[in-house]
């Protein structure tokens, strides 16, 4: 099953709809659409006029150019980003039982691999990329351990296909900085580990609620709560930072009962991806149709996120 997704993704989301060919350098423009860098410029000498606007090869909407020309439209990163864990799954769909080779050399045979970087490497390579001054710090565990963890990325990324068009699975928000997550619930009581909802594209990052129940004491009583989280989820390669601030909240489905909802502001980054409440409200309380916020065992949250514009690995990265 994973390989006819993986083409899906690659025909229909990774592919630049001017040359037909994988995305390089792939930037997007003010409306959504993505295109390479190159196949950009040529359509700039073209089309733009005296006033530096030309269309949209897609939808054909009036884009103006930035004033450092076509290298000043936001790099998509988030699609680069799925595009290297796409093609590193390929590789290994159907290989389980074959010899990795190594990404940076191509002639030996792969034992090692960079969690960060996404590759596999020998044994020398791997010593090569330690003693390097920018990827020493990088995280280095067997090849074996790396592909399991690539299979697992692209599992959670079948349902995200962000690119030209909308699909099962991801919504995509128009304005940018601003955008709402609705999250429906069901079968809420038998919820016993964390649940994420769709993804929700926000000034072109991903982004997308969580829930799950905490447990603690108080006064030597223990309790059941409601954790209410927000994640940005761009790959750690691809996200420096992203400062934003979301109102959580818990929507009643009886009339006259009021909206639960917290604020929270946060700097999203690799290391620190999730901000939220991990007492968003009691669980019995949730769970108590007479609350007003259950009905046939389903709940519905929302977040409105208002999100800046996030700072990038380069000038112009979204």
């Amino acid at each position: 099953m994973a390989e006819p997704i993986l083409s899906k993704i690659s025909g229909d989301f990774l592919e630049c709809t001017i040359c037909l060919e994988p995305f390089k350098d792939p930037k997007a423009l003010p409306c959504l659409h993505t295109f390479c860098e190159g196949c950009l410029k040529k359509v700039v000498e073209q089309q733009a006029d005296v006033e530096g606007k030309f269309p949209c090869p897609t939808c054909r909407a009036d884009t103006v150019l930035p004033e450092d020309g076509v290298a000043g439209f936001r790099n998509n990163f988030y699609v680069q980003s799925l595009s290297d864990t796409v093609q590193a799954h390929k590789s290994l769909v159907g290989k389980d039982n074959e010899q990795v080779q190594c990404g940076a050399c191509e002639v030996e045979v792969a034992h090692l691999g960079c969690v960060p970087c996404l590759e596999f490497l020998c044994d020398e390579c791997a010593c090569a990329h330690h003693r390097a001054k920018r990827t020493r710090s990088h995280e280095i565990i067997g090849s074996a351990d790396l592909k399991e963890q690539l299979v697992t990325k692209t599992a959670d990324k079948e349902n995200v296909v962000p690119g030209n068009n909308v699909d099962e699975g991801i919504q995509v928000e128009e304005s940018h900085a601003e955008g709402t997550i609705r999250f429906t619930v069901e079968n809420f009581s038998k919820v016993v580990e964390r649940k994420f909802s769709p993804i929700v594209l926000i000034h072109n990052m991903p982004w997308k609620l969580c829930i799950q129940p905490y447990y603690m004491s108080y006064a030597q009583q223990p309790s059941k709560n409601l954790a209410v989280s927000l994640f940005c989820v761009a790959g750690s390669r691809s996200l420096s930072s992203c400062h934003a601030s979301a109102e959580l909240r818990l929507i009643p489905v009886l009339r006259g009962v009021e909206t639960i909802s917290r604020t929270l502001e946060h700097t999203f980054c690799a290391k620190h991806r999730g901000c939220g409440f991990r007492q968003f409200m009691s669980w019995r309380d949730v769970c108590d149709p007479q609350k007003g916020y259950i009905k046939d065992d389903t709940i519905i949250l929302e977040a409105v996120v208002k999100a800046d514009a996030p700072r990038g690995n380069s000038k112009g990265s979204l």
